[in-house]
């Protein structure tokens, strides 16, 4: 009888695998070569559990395809996209894998000015497979992983396989969560994260729950789609006019949605499986190079098939950060070179689009863009997308190929009341910056082709809220942590 899930809920994110440690197999196939499993270490740049029906995997093949990154990535219609093979696993007999690479291994092309890289993750058990694109960046936050397990092939009282295995704080508190063990249980340092982790202060790899089964799913415990918000919209506030009344508030996008943001499309296994397995048997890929994550020296191309841009559609607007201010302290909006979007990904078949993952880009050099007196506005920005198609099996991707205009207007938005946490900021005081914490997550932020994908961006440095007061104002936050921890702030007359 298989293993059967139960609930487990951290913070916003309902997920877990399989109890018990008996795995289910696939079907065998003509490139069954089983990739080697070692556990979190310092080079991983996703990890995970892979089940089937709510069954956990052992045996489930995992690639990590890496697109060109920067304007390697951001080419005209027609122009093949060079993928290649940069990491490899297989997964244990509890479901979990590790995809290690090592940055120094990786070619030019393949990692931008600030050393992210651009990934595809293959899933595959038996004759199917599903896709999960995803931008890993280089950490910046030392966060240790490691230590005395909460569950784990060691510690199963009360655990399922795919409970966390460690909890990593971020400098909010926010909790994020770790899904597999670290090698050999020793502590983990990693030099990858992604910019959801970063922006919480804490620098933790990828983390996937995977369903291959008959609905397939794809989630990140860090990221569940629960958290995503809605973004009414008025009247364009950068046109004259009389106002009309505001639109209704921001609200979770609701289950239905959520849900469908987790779907993913499953497909005939690629013959990127097979390409590696061929290499493998001729000596060109061993298992050292999977374990230490130096795979992509040996310049190994996903099969024969190509990638092609086939379309692009550019200007696309981008909702990305409601900004709510009053008179009294009006609020300017910066978007500096280097600013992050992190932009949602779609796949299909031969049918309708759906949810792949999502990629994060930059503000290039030279399109900075900073508004003052703003008040009570969604920030709407544009970028230009591109449909990816794959030579052999006609397989699609509508993947973010750049940022355009950071801001190229604004929309009313409805001006909520918070109290979670609050300060005073007296009249002609210091500006006051919103530059820390993670903005929350708009789905549906842009659309395109007949998709709605999701947006975010913020808050840092380079994209921030900066609050001036000419009278005296309460400036609050929706956690109670702090307002500068805070995803949402918003001022108002004290």
């Amino acid at each position: 009888m298989k293993p059967v899930l139960r609930r487990w809920v951290p913070l916003v994110v309902a997920t877990a695998f399989a109890a018990g440690t008996q795995a289910t197999t696939g079907p065998a196939h003509a490139d069954d070569v089983v990739f080697p499993f070692s556990g979190m270490t310092a080079t991983t740049v996703v990890s995970g559990v892979v089940a089937e029906d709510r069954a956990v995997v052992g045996g489930a093949d995992v690639l990590a395809i890496a697109y060109p990154a920067g304007d390697a990535l951001d080419v005209p219609e027609g122009t093949v996209l060079r993928t290649l093979v940069v990491g490899a696993a297989s997964t244990d007999s509890h479901g979990h894998f590790s995809v290690n690479v090592d940055p120094a291994a990786l070619p030019a092309p393949y990692v931008d000015g600030r050393g992210r890289l651009h990934l595809e993750v293959a899933i595959s058990n038996g004759d199917r497979e599903v896709r999960w694109a995803t931008t890993v960046v280089r950490a910046s936050h030392p966060t240790p992983i490691g230590g005395e397990e909460l569950c784990g092939p060691d510690v199963t009282n009360g655990c399922d396989p795919g409970d966390p295995v460690y909890v990593v704080r971020g400098a909010d508190s926010e909790r994020l969560v770790v899904v597999v063990g670290t090698a050999g249980g020793r502590p983990v340092t990693p030099i990858w994260s992604t910019a959801s982790a970063e922006a919480l202060g804490a620098s933790v790899p990828r983390q996937l729950v995977v369903d291959l089964g008959a609905r397939p799913t794809v989630t990140d415990p860090n990221d569940d789609p629960a958290a995503w918000v809605t973004a009414p919209q008025g009247e364009d506030l950068t046109r004259e006019g009389a106002r009309t009344p505001p639109p209704g508030p921001s609200e979770p996008i609701g289950a239905a949605a959520a849900a469908e943001a987790r779907r993913v499309e499953a497909t005939p296994r690629t013959p990127a499986f097979t390409s590696v397995a061929s290499a493998i048997d001729g000596g060109a890929i061993t298992r050292a190079h999977m374990r230490e994550g130096t795979m992509a020296a040996t310049g190994t191309a996903p099969g024969p098939c190509v990638t092609r841009i086939v379309k692009r559609y550019n200007g696309r607007e981008e909702t990305y950060m409601g900004v709510y201010a009053w008179s009294g302290a009006l609020a300017t909006v910066t978007q500096a070179d280097g600013a992050d979007h992190t932009l949602g990904v779609a796949a299909a078949g031969h049918g309708a689009w759906s949810s792949s993952g999502s990629l994060t880009l930059s503000v290039r050099a030279g399109d900075s863009h900073t508004v003052s007196r703003v008040s009570d506005a969604w920030a709407i920005g544009t970028v230009n997308y591109g449909v990816l198609a794959d030579s052999c099996n006609g397989r699609r991707s509508l993947v973010p190929l750049s940022i355009g205009d950071p801001i190229k207007r604004f929309a009313r938005a409805y001006h909520p009341r918070l109290k979670a946490s609050c300060i005073t900021l007296y009249a002609n005081s210091s500006v006051w910056d919103k530059d820390q914490a993670r903005n929350v997550r708009i789905g549906g932020g842009v659309s395109v082709a007949g998709f709605s994908a999701s947006a975010q961006s913020g808050y840092d440095t380079r994209s921030k809220l900066s609050f001036r007061a000419t009278r005296m104002t309460r400036l609050c936050g929706n956690r109670s942590t702090s307002v500068r921890l805070s995803s949402i702030v918003e001022a108002h007359k004290a």
